[in-house]
């Protein structure tokens, strides 16, 4: 395979319900999809996850774009266009992960392989293609606890196929009742919470937060063998593993750690403190799919895991959701296209007849850009050669 051509494609599509965070407000999904094109014509397609702004990690859209633009892939055209990406570009994990994502697209595609089947083969998954997740509907920072915006989002969810909860909280007066409310008004529905690394200075609510999620969901059990679907993510920053170790031996509830997690060295690190029983594996922010797949390489010491999401589009909805499937997940974030967009860039992705969020099926990641749709939503364009 070799690639001739790599087109950088700027998109922005409005989000169906804005999403409050402990680290911003995302009204609007801007992100940077990558195109590779061999010789013959043939492409493939990626996605950079990346926020708008540097507020969730320390990249961002602007950041991709000018470091996929001057470093990646002017790197990998001059590799003669065959071979991996050269390496040396620092702190750019979901720009790397749509290059190489798109990369393994068009080798796929070109073989005719899905995406799906071919990893759940290299990581002798038995779920394989025909495996499904449960999602749980991710609901935003309630911002007045009195207001019945987050019970109308829930009871949309559900009505959509969620089952089971995840609120985003900050600290504040009122988010012990925003939490007892949700679980109160879906008493069969596990509840967890994701504070984005805010309570570094308020950790002290935590353990009242945590007994009331382990009550949550009672008439819904968590599955034998599954990842739990109750939990607190990323309370504290990203780099304070020993503040979530001291802060996990306290709360009735594991820790989930999200942006603690940049690969395999701060994964055994975490472990080693046991400064958090599941991980919140999004495969862009570890650098893409096979550094995803490389947590999992140690059958003794497997992590418990949920498969994340980013608000991606079609293109980085359905890479994620291989994965995710291909390594037997039971759970995701990740939910139907229509929960985040009135009209993806791709066909819209969709809970099966079983309730389950299944990634495409076809040749590759199973999607590609509409044209039309892509017309509509990009806002720059560059085609770079050798």
């Amino acid at each position: 395979m070799t690639i001739v051509a790599i087109e950088l494609v700027r998109v922005r599509l409005p989000l169906r319900r804005s999403l409050v965070s402990a680290h911003g407000t995302e009204s609007v999904r801007e992100v940077v999809l990558v195109r590779v094109v061999d010789a013959d014509g043939a492409e493939g397609w990626g996605e950079c996850s990346a926020l708008e702004a540097p507020t969730y990690t320390g990249e961002y859209t602007d950041g991709a774009w000018a470091v996929l633009r001057d470093y990646l892939a002017p790197g990998r055209l001059a590799n003669e266009g065959s071979g991996p990406i050269p390496r040396g570009v620092v702190g750019h994990p979901m720009a790397e992960a749509a290059l190489s994502t798109a990369q393994l697209d068009l080798s796929l595609r070109s073989g005719g392989l899905s995406m799906v089947a071919t990893l759940a083969a290299m990581v002798g998954t038995r779920t394989g293609a025909g495996g499904g997740l449960h999602w749980t509907a991710v609901l935003g920072v309630p911002v007045d606890p009195a207001s019945d915006v987050t019970a109308r989002e829930a009871d949309a969810a559900v009505a959509a196929g969620a089952d089971a909860f995840k609120l985003k909280i900050r600290p504040s007066a009122g988010c012990e009742a925003a939490v007892a409310a949700l679980i109160d008004a879906f008493p069969d529905h596990p509840v967890a919470v994701d504070a984005n690394g805010s309570f570094w200075n308020e950790r002290g609510q935590l353990p009242a937060l945590a007994a009331m999620l382990a009550s949550s969901g009672s008439a819904r059990p968590d599955r034998p063998g599954t990842a739990p679907r109750r939990y607190v993510e990323q309370p504290l920053p990203a780099d304070d593993l020993l503040g979530h170790a001291d802060l996990a031996r306290l709360l009735a509830v594991p820790i989930a750690l999200d942006e603690s997690i940049d690969g395999a060295g701060t994964l055994a690190t975490a472990a080693h403190l046991d400064a958090g029983d599941l991980i919140n594996l999004k495969p862009a922010r570890v650098g893409g799919i096979s550094a995803a797949l490389d947590l999992f390489a140690d059958e003794e010491r497997q992590p418990a895991a949920f498969l994340g999401g980013m608000l991606e589009t079609g293109v980085g909805r359905a890479t994620a959701l291989a994965v995710g499937v291909a390594l037997g997940l039971d759970a995701t974030d990740l939910g139907p296209s229509d929960w985040y967009f009135d009209d993806d860039i791709t066909e819209p992705i969709e809970l099966g007849a079983d309730g389950l969020m299944h990634p495409p099926a076809g040749p590759g990641i199973g999607v590609t850009p509409r044209a039309d749709r892509l017309a509509e939503v990009a806002v720059d364009r560059l085609l770079i050669r050798p």
